[in-house]
């Protein structure tokens, strides 16, 4: 996940799946591409890890400038399409995202 702007002008954004609920744990295994697909829709700078996303949502695909918008709207979206309670950390760079979440 690259950028060509300053590290203070950044916003990445880290989301984490808080829990799946046991309705949905036969479906466990398709989560992550779901999650994918969704935040894929917000941009195309999408990095997973074992256990949490990383998004760069500085230029996003709806020009929102102000990355708490764009954070909020990803955690209303995931619970709208997916029942899924999420944690977000957003911050100029991953390690801080982390931190935040």
């Amino acid at each position: 996940m690259s950028c060509s702007t300053p590290t203070g002008h950044r916003k990445v954004i880290l989301v984490g799946i808080d829990s799946i609920p046991a309705t949905k744990a036969d479906a466990q295994r398709q989560i992550p591409d779901q999650v994918g697909e969704l935040l894929r829709e917000f941009t195309d700078l999408v990095e997973f890890t074992a256990d949490a996303v990383y998004l760069d949502v500085t230029y996003n695909k709806f020009d929102i400038p102000f990355g708490g918008r764009v954070a909020k709207m990803i955690k209303s979206e995931i619970k709208r399409h997916m029942g899924l309670q999420v944690s977000i950390g957003m911050a100029p760079n991953k390690f801080l995202a982390r931190l935040a979440m």
